[in-house]
């Protein structure tokens, strides 16, 4: 298997291989640590989900992945602020 920061490299020069290869070995990771942090499967998929995007837009300044768990985490953070489901009872909010 090859290293994280390796596939960064390949990934930052274009290598749709090593693109793919990197989501796979983070993705679980990532969504493991927004799980937890969250406690809601789908405001985890949405957090995650928005933290890849933003690491594929700024692939070409990320240096190492421990960049990418504060993404994570920051994206879980704002999920928690502003997508929390809102307690109900009924069909009337509280």
């Amino acid at each position: 298997m090859i290293e994280i920061n390796e596939l960064i490299r390949k990934a930052q020069v274009g290598d749709l291989v090593a693109w793919e290869s990197l989501l796979a070995q983070v993705y679980p990771l990532a969504l493991r640590q927004a799980r937890a942090m969250l406690r809601d499967p789908d405001l985890a998929g949405d957090a995650v989900q928005n933290a890849l995007l933003k690491m594929h837009t700024h692939l070409h300044t990320l240096v190492e992945i421990a960049a990418f768990s504060g993404l994570v985490a920051s994206n879980c953070h704002e999920r928690g602020l502003h997508d929390s489901p809102a307690q109900t009872t009924g069909n009337r909010r509280l």
